[in-house]
């Protein structure tokens, strides 16, 4: 016979969010992972640091329009984030990712 489904059950409410909770860490260490492959590469250091310049990371974001200075701050934001990523999993690669994509810049300015 089969157990009827009781939302008072407290051990099933308790092994549920384990359960969870043990796929949320998973998730989140295999996105650790695949963050940390993709700065491994010189390609991924790149395509990231076009990420940091699009989302305007480096540039200020006033506006005299105010919506325009919130949705310059909203793609800061994610940019902000990206950027926190690369200093919590990868703080070594963000020197080596500054050095590739300035020595480009120079490299286009010298030519």
């Amino acid at each position: 016979m089969s157990k009827e489904y009781n939302p008072l059950d407290v051990e099933e409410i308790n092994a549920q969010r384990e359960e969870a909770e043990l796929k949320n860490r998973q998730k989140a260490e295999q996105d650790i992972a695949d963050f940390k492959w993709l700065m491994s590469s010189r390609q991924g250091r790149r395509q990231v640091w076009r990420q940091l310049e699009k989302a305007g990371v480096f540039l200020p974001n006033f506006s005299e329009s105010h919506a325009e200075m919130a949705f310059r701050e909203g793609l800061r934001n994610s940019g902000l984030r990206l950027l926190a990523m690369v200093t919590a999993h990868c703080s070594e690669l963000y020197m080596v990712m500054h050095a590739e994509n300035t020595e480009k810049t120079n490299e286009l300015v010298h030519d």
